[in-house]
Order: structure tokens, then C-alpha cells, then sequence
């Protein structure tokens, strides 16, 4: 009987560091993007294309795995963008910008609010904010996200799934 129960203690031990350890793995990260372009948008990210009108917000879904791009079509012009995410740090501006933390069984979800003007920057909103935003927010390094020129915007690639990597050598203006 003791044995039966030391067994299965040592399983249940191991089962729990593996969900400890999961926990740490990259978390599942969404994307809403709210359309402040005064004009309707067609937005197409991991090969789907999704409508959006003036003034709505948008999921875009999970920003692992599928693209390293994101194109944005609407009034006239095609603006395509590297992926590029905030870090998961307060970094250089004081806020953090995640949103909609909640944990999910062994890994966390979280949510990043991006805004897209008229002019084609998009930009992040720090924790706490609603759109539409001012345009005069801190924003991240990486931020905001410019279009970018064509020649470049032709060599963004898709990648395959399961794929974690995020562009490393993404847009980085400020």
C-alpha cells in the first residue's frame, strides 16, 4: 500500500513541475486592432482577411505561429508591416502593454491593443487604455508601426505553424 501511494505521489509530483515549467513557455498572444483610419479596412493577417469598419475593433487572434506580417488595405493604399510586440516589461516608457491577463491551463493569454490612423502608423495602447487613443501616448520600442517601404514589405514571409519566433529583426522606428 505504501508503495502504491509513494507511486503515485511521484507522479503527481512530476505532472505538477511539468505544468510549473509550462507555465513559463511563451503565453498565447492576441491581437485587437481598432480602425481609427476614418475609412473601412481590410486587414489580412495569417492568410485571413477580416473586414473593419471606421471606428471598430477587431481580433486578429494569435500572433504565434503563422506570419510575420500583417497588410492592411483600405481608401486607396496597401500598408504592409513586420510584427513587432511589445516586451513584456515596463522597458523604456514606463507602462506595460498587455492586456486581459488571465490564465489558461498551463499558459497565460494575453491581449495587445494596437490603433491604426489615417496616416498608417499603428499604434500600442499601454495597459488601462481604451480606444480610440490620443496620438500622443508613449510607445514602445518598435512603436509605432510605420509601413513599410515596398521592396521590403515583398520579402515578409509566412511561417509555418508552430514557429515562435516574432520578426527579430523587426521595424524598429520610433
Amino acid at each position: 500500500m505504501t508503495a502504491l501511494l509513494g507511486a503515485r505521489i511521484g507522479r503527481w509530483t512530476i505532472v505538477a513541475l511539468m505544468a510549473i515549467a509550462c507555465v513559463g513557455c511563451s503565453p498565447d498572444v492576441l491581437i485587437e486592432m481598432f480602425n481609427n483610419a476614418g475609412a473601412r479596412l481590410s486587414v489580412t493577417a495569417c492568410k485571413q482577411e477580416i473586414a473593419v469598419a471606421p471606428a471598430e475593433v477587431i481580433r486578429l487572434g494569435s500572433a504565434y505561429g503563422c506570419s510575420d506580417s500583417v497588410e492592411v488595405r483600405g481608401a486607396g493604399a496597401t500598408w504592409r508591416y513586420r510584427l513587432w510586440l511589445p516586451t513584456h516589461n515596463t522597458g523604456e516608457t514606463g507602462h506595460y502593454y498587455y492586456h486581459s491577463h488571465w490564465l489558461r491551463p498551463l499558459n497565460d493569454r494575453l491581449t495587445v491593443r494596437l490603433q491604426i490612423n489615417a496616416d498608417g502608423k499603428v499604434f500600442a495602447l499601454p495597459k488601462g487604455m481604451r480606444f480610440p487613443a490620443p496620438g500622443d501616448i508613449p510607445q514602445p520600442l518598435g512603436f509605432p508601426w510605420r509601413p513599410l517601404p515596398s521592396e521590403l514589405a515583398n520579402h515578409a514571409v509566412d511561417r509555418p505553424a508552430g514557429s515562435h519566433s516574432l520578426a527579430a529583426a523587426g521595424h524598429r522606428e520610433r
